[in-house]
C-alpha cells in the first residue's frame, strides 16, 4: 500500500542536510511523539508515512558568498537599492558572519527584498515537491490501495515560502518570462527536467486545483501575511480549503513574537469546517518558537497524524486527546515560577511592539528575540 507523504519546510537560521531529523527538528519531534501511541503497534513512524525535508537556506548563502558581485543584478530600483544597503550594513555589523546574518533575520531581507532570490527559493521548493509527488504517484500505479495523500508543514519564514510556493505551483506562475533559466539553481538533473516540462506546457499544469489537491497544510508560527510575495495575499490565494487544499491548520504560540506581526487569523470567508486554529501556551524551553516545541504538543501533532497516517484510528485519537489533557503547561527550568516569569516578561515586551508592518522593525525584532533564545530551530 502506498505511504502518504509529509513535507517539512524550515524557517530562519542555517540548516544542514538532515536538519529535520536532528534533535529540535520536526521529524525527530514527531518520531518521539509517535512512541506514545499504542495503535502503531511498535512500528516506526517512517514505516507508516514518508517524511521529506525541504532545505532552501543554502540559496541565501550562495547569494551572500557572491554579494560583492551582485550589485548590478540586484540594485534595479530604489526599493531594492535600499534593501541592498541594509544587507550590506547588517553584514558589516556582523563581520560577514552568515550564520549570525541568518540568526538575526537577514534571510527575511533577502526573500522580501529581491524577487530574483525569492523566485529561486520557490523554484527549489517546488522542484522537490513536484518531483516527489510525481515519483510517489507513479510508484502507486503498481501497488494496491489508494493513491498517496500529501501534506506540508511550514515553520516561521517557511510558512511564507510554503504559501508562496504552493500558490505558484497551483497557478503556473513559476517564473516571469524574462527569467534566465534554472541552470544556476541547485536541483538534481531529474528535478530540472521535471520543472522544464511543466514550464513548457503550463496550460496542463498537473498541480492546478482542478487537477490536484493537497490533503492539508500546517502553518506553524505563520508569517505569510507579512512576508508573502505572490500576486494574491494569503487570505485570497488558492492556498485555502476548497481550492488547493482540503484542510488548513494554523498554529501559533501566545509568547512567540515571530507570528505576531500582521498575525494570520483564519478569515471569515473561508470554509470553517476545513480550518483549524490552534494557540499554544506551554513553556518547556526558552525557544518557544522552536519547531519541536510546537510539534511535541498533542494538540498540534494529533491532526497531522489523524490526517496522514491510516493507522492513527479512533483509539489513537482518543489517546491523543487524553495526552493533551495531561500535557504539562510548564516543564524543565520553566517549572519554576521566577524563571518563566522572567522569560514571559521579556517576550511580552517584544510582542508589545508588534502593531507595525515595518519589515525593518520585524527584522530588528528577530535579532532581539534571537539574542534571548539562542539558535533558532
Amino acid at each position: 500500500m502506498p505511504k502518504n507523504v509529509i513535507f517539512f519546510v524550515h524557517g530562519v537560521g542555517r540548516h544542514a542536510d538532515g536538519w529535520s531529523r536532528i534533535e529540535g527538528g520536526p521529524v525527530h519531534a514527531l518520531i518521539e511523539a509517535s512512541k506514545q501511541y499504542d495503535c502503531f503497534n511498535g512500528l516506526e513512524l517512517d514505516d507508516l508515512v514518508d517524511l521529506v525535508e525541504i532545505r532552501y537556506d543554502d540559496i541565501f548563502d550562495q547569494h551572500l558568498n557572491q554579494w560583492a558581485n551582485l550589485a548590478s543584478s540586484l540594485k534595479t530600483s530604489p526599493a531594492t537599492s535600499a534593501t541592498f544597503n541594509k544587507v550590506n550594513g547588517l553584514l558589516a555589523d556582523l563581520n560577514s558572519d552568515t550564520n549570525l546574518f541568518a540568526q538575526y533575520g537577514g534571510d527575511v531581507l533577502l526573500y522580501t527584498g529581491f524577487d530574483l532570490i525569492a523566485r529561486r527559493v520557490r523554484l527549489r521548493v517546488n522542484s522537490i515537491i513536484s518531483n516527489t509527488i510525481t515519483t510517489a504517484l507513479n510508484a502507486a500505479k503498481n501497488q494496491a490501495g489508494p493513491d498517496p495523500a500529501f501534506s506540508i508543514v511550514g515553520h516561521s519564514l517557511g510558512t511564507t515560502i510554503v504559501h508562496d510556493s504552493m500558490h505558484q505551483l497551483a497557478t503556473s506562475n513559476w517564473l516571469p518570462k524574462d527569467e534566465p533559466g534554472i541552470s544556476d539553481v541547485s536541483m538534481t538533473e531529474q528535478e530540472k527536467e521535471h520543472i522544464n516540462k511543466l514550464m513548457r506546457d503550463p496550460a496542463n499544469n498537473p498541480y492546478a486545483p482542478n487537477n490536484f489537491i493537497w490533503d492539508s497544510v500546517f502553518m506553524i508560527s505563520n508569517t505569510s501575511r507579512l512576508l508573502s510575495r505572490t500576486d494574491k495575499d494569503p487570505y485570497n490565494s488558492v492556498v485555502q480549503p476548497g481550492q488547493a487544499v482540503r484542510y488548513f491548520v494554523n498554529v501559533e504560540h501566545k509568547l512567540d513574537p515571530v507570528c505576531k506581526f500582521k498575525a494570520f487569523h483564519v478569515p471569515s470567508h473561508w470554509n470553517r469546517r476545513r480550518t483549524l486554529n490552534i494557540e499554544m501556551d506551554h513553556v518547556h524551553d526558552i525557544n518557544v518558537h522552536g519547531y519541536a516545541h510546537y510539534l511535541k504538543r498533542p494538540a498540534v501533532h494529533r491532526p497531522l497524524f489523524r490526517n496522514m497516517i491510516p493507522e492513527f484510528g479512533n483509539s489513537c485519537n482518543d489517546q491523543a486527546h487524553a495526552l493533551e489533557e495531561a500535557f504539562p503547561k510548564y516543564a524543565g527550568e520553566f517549572d519554576v515560577l521566577q524563571k518563566r516569569a522572567e522569560l514571559e516578561a521579556k517576550l511580552n515586551k517584544i510582542i508589545a511592539k508588534s502593531n507595525t508592518e515595518s519589515l525593518d522593525k520585524y527584522r530588528a525584532m528577530i535579532e532581539e528575540f534571537g539574542k534571548i533564545i539562542g539558535k533558532f530551530s
